[in-house]
């Protein structure tokens, strides 16, 4: 009887073992199971395929659309014309347009008077390019014409006298005018002459050119600077 009592004892705790190994087995074999179908939904596969790639394919990467972001932007044109090109007149001849060299004075004397290499032995102001036989300057406008040929041009691409000197005199009272907006005809405020800045012709004369009005331009040449003596 005692033998069979541990015989019996010795199988139901076999039994007992076994069961909890098996019901460990199986809480380890759940436990893989969960952590490769958290595996494949992660990785995109559908559990339920046995691991297949799953057919919906996953939503592509928010991609902002060039396109819809280009802003149109509406740049207003500003042409820019080219400034013209001009020379230095208040270093050239009156005569023959060339270059000046300082005049030629006996040895031992200083002068600041201008003669022309070709056309002219003649020494000239320096500042109003007129005749000095003295050495002197007699032109009492000297001071104005030489403004007047070294002033500055026009830079405004808006304005009618673009490229022009910035200072003209009238040609009628010498006065000294600077342009300062609309047309391209001025009026002297000391004579009431009315000439255009570009051509220094009268209004009258040049104003017949009625499909130039506006233009940067006359039928006539463009003035070249002033001088003049008074």
């Amino acid at each position: 009887m005692v033998l069979l009592s541990l015989l019996d004892m010795l199988r139901a705790r076999r039994k007992k073992v076994t069961i909890s190994a098996s019901g460990a087995e199986h809480s380890a074999r759940t436990r893989r199971s969960r952590v490769k179908r958290c595996s494949e939904e992660k990785d995109g596969k559908d559990p339920g395929m046995g691991g297949a790639v799953s057919s919906q394919e996953a939503d592509p990467p928010n991609q902002e659309n060039p396109t819809s972001l280009q802003t149109t932007v509406k740049v207003r044109s500003t042409k820019t014309l080219p400034l013209p090109e001009e020379l230095d007149y208040s270093k050239m001849c009156p005569k023959c347009s060339s270059f000046l060299k300082p005049a030629v004075v006996p040895a031992g004397h200083t002068t600041s008077l201008l003669q022309c290499p070709r056309c002219s032995t003649t020494p000239l102001c320096e500042h109003c390019l007129y005749h000095c036989p003295d050495g002197t300057c007699t032109n009492q406008s000297c001071q104005v014409v030489s403004m007047l040929l070294t002033c500055d041009q026009v830079r405004d691409s808006n304005s009618r006298v673009y490229g022009c000197p910035l200072f003209r005199a009238c040609p009628k009272c010498h006065s000294i005018m600077m342009h300062q907006s609309g047309c391209k005809y001025v009026s002297c405020a000391q004579c009431r002459h009315i000439y255009c800045f570009i051509c220094l012709r009268i209004k009258q004369e040049c104003v017949k050119d009625t499909n130039k009005y506006w233009s940067l331009n006359c039928s006539a040449p463009r003035a070249a600077r002033q001088r003049f003596q008074t």
